[in-house]
């Protein structure tokens, strides 16, 4: 399973331990039923982008594989974006060939 969740709560300056914490219940109710997870950072709102503290928590926490810096990258990059927050077809064309080129990487995909 590729999760990428938080972006929304974020931007909106819910409580992160919140964030984290939903989260967490996903990946374990994947995790119970046998799913990996794949997860991608996203990072918190602010001047320059870093991705928020608790995804390498989780990674840590549960083993999982992690695209830290993909979303920030590309939001980096206004090429990418149809708006301050969105990728435009470009940048999710981009983001779907990254997750793929990592799910290659770690033996996922043949």
């Amino acid at each position: 399973m590729i999760l990428l969740e938080g972006g929304n709560d974020i931007l909106r300056s819910a409580n992160l331990n919140q964030t984290k914490h939903n989260l967490f219940q996903m990946i374990q109710l994947a995790s119970s039923q046998g799913i990996q997870v794949v997860l991608l950072g996203v990072p918190k709102k602010g001047v320059f982008l870093r991705t928020t503290d608790f995804y390498q928590q989780l990674v840590d926490e549960h083993q999982l594989v992690f695209a830290k810096d993909l979303v920030k990258d590309l939001l980096s990059d206004q090429k990418y974006k149809s708006d301050l927050i969105h990728f435009n077809q470009l940048g999710y064309q981009l983001m779907v060939q990254q997750i793929y080129q990592l799910l290659l990487d770690k033996g996922a995909l043949e």
